[in-house]
């Protein structure tokens, strides 16, 4: 009877144990991811804050770096633009700011790269007009009277830094990738007076078009293929999707708030069309 009686006290002092080992991880855990939550919710708020800095930043680009004319814009460096030719400074000291006697080497330059870069940039913060704008100033120096529209030169010709202007593609469509999950999208900053929006997009197994319609999406393979598993376009958030297709066959898919999630890979070969209809 006492080996009873103290194996079961033995017994309840385990469990009892146990009890608090598992309230001390629960309450650990909870600790835990309340910690992560904070902390998720710290980089939302700096990832916020940095957005809003960033965004001024395009602004005050634009505000004081773009120029309209270049007549009255002192510059001792390279001449990139001259006379009545719009620009994007590298650097600009506002009025009432003082300017180093020997500024940052280049500061009073318009190289294109950097211009593309800059104007890209407001493109990507909401400053469509003011991007454009940038951008125009640089193809119109390069209209192929004044200069080689195929040779946009800075410290030599050819030179590579203003292929940052392909950068316009991805910016303009919203074209995004993760071919990893095969998740491909689009979401165009803008659209014609038809409602319509036409580019050209390349990946690594692929290249093609994509085309936006009032009513109908279309993703075209011109060369290679692509393999898709879903389909993100945020401007159909709200919208039916009646039917998807491709190559001409009906795809089996679920829609969601602007995302299309295919039933399995969705491969389209080239010269066959992906279409989505509202």
């Amino acid at each position: 009877a006492q080996d009873a009686a103290q194996k079961a006290a033995e017994a309840g002092q385990s469990q009892q144990q146990q009890a608090a080992q598992a309230s001390k991880e629960a309450a650990k855990a909870a600790q835990q991811a309340a910690q992560k939550a904070s902390e998720q919710g710290a980089s939302q708020q700096q990832a916020q804050q940095a957005a809003k800095q960033a965004a001024k930043a395009a602004r005050s680009l634009y505000k004081y770096n773009f120029k309209p004319s270049m007549r009255d814009v002192f510059n001792p460096c390279r001449v990139y633009s001259l006379n009545d030719e719009a620009g994007l400074m590298i650097c600009e000291w506002p009025e009432g700011t003082s300017k180093p006697a020997c500024p940052l080497t280049y500061s009073e330059e318009t190289m294109n790269g950097f211009e593309y870069a800059g104007a890209i940039t407001m493109l990507q913060y909401g400053l469509v007009r003011q991007g454009m704008e940038a951008i125009a100033g640089i193809r119109d120096r390069y209209d192929g009277e004044r200069r080689n529209p195929w040779n946009e030169f800075e410290c030599g010709h050819n030179y590579a830094r203003s292929m940052a202007s392909f950068a316009l593609l991805p910016t303009f469509s919203g074209f995004v990738f993760d071919m990893p999950r095969g998740l491909v999208g689009f979401d165009p900053l803008v659209e014609t007076m038809a409602g319509t929006f036409d580019c050209f997009w390349s990946l690594d197994s692929g290249w093609g078009m994509y085309r936006m319609a009032r009513r109908k999406t279309e993703l075209t393979v011109q060369y290679g293929s692509l393999t898709l598993s879903t389909l993100d376009l945020p401007y159909l958030a709200g919208k039916k999707v009646k039917s998807v297709t491709a190559g001409g066959r009906k795809v089996k898919f679920e829609a969601c708030d602007g995302t299309i999630c295919f039933a399995g890979p969705v491969e389209i070969a080239e010269g066959k069309t992906l279409v989505v209809t509202l």
